[in-house]
């Protein structure tokens, strides 16, 4: 994959986070911060990723007003929608931008492990203008941020993938000592 570059994969990263858990995100995914775009909306903890980040946005703000934001800001193709308490198969991040490249699909997203019953929205690699026709979604609303988009994808016609692959959340997780 590497026709992929920073100019065509943005990472797109909300965080309200401990410093600790920031951390971690960039010891995981420091080849990805340094290889793709990185759009950060920093509510807290997010400070070293500004060495990373071509946009960075310090501004507390309610996640979906800060995803509004990160979204709205990203430029790229291709959108990396992951949060930073996610481990995400290095296998899955590639297979998943393959298929978007290939226009295969409008997002691609997988489940936790243990699943959490339906695919993740801190998971998803998007085609950026789909996401940013795509997203509305507010808190409070009928439906969590994941099931929300899913059905906006669906209602829209768009096409939605899944890979072989589970995302583990960190912090739930006891084999991490953070």
């Amino acid at each position: 994959m590497s026709m992929l570059s920073h100019l065509t994969v943005s990472l797109a990263l909300i965080v309200r986070e401990q410093p600790q858990m920031v951390d971690w995100f960039i010891n995981y995914y420091k080849p990805l911060l340094k290889k793709f775009d990185v759009v950060v909306v920093d509510s807290e903890g997010g400070e070293s990723l500004k060495q990373y980040a071509s946009q960075y946005i310090k501004e507390l703000l309610p996640l979906d007003k800060a995803r509004k934001l990160v979204i709205s800001k990203t430029q790229t193709p291709f959108t990396a929608n992951v949060d930073i308490d996610t481990q995400l198969p290095i296998k899955y991040i590639y297979s998943a931008l393959r298929l978007l490249q290939q226009n295969k699909a409008d997002a691609v997203a997988i489940d936790y492990k243990p699943p959490q019953g339906h695919l993740a929205f801190g998971t998803s690699f998007w085609r950026t203008s789909t996401l940013q026709k795509l997203y509305d979604w507010q808190m409070g609303g009928r439906f969590c941020e994941c099931i929300h988009m899913w059905r906006r994808t669906h209602q829209n016609k768009f096409k939605l993938e899944t890979l072989p692959f589970y995302a583990r959340h960190i912090k739930n997780d006891q084999s991490h000592n953070l």
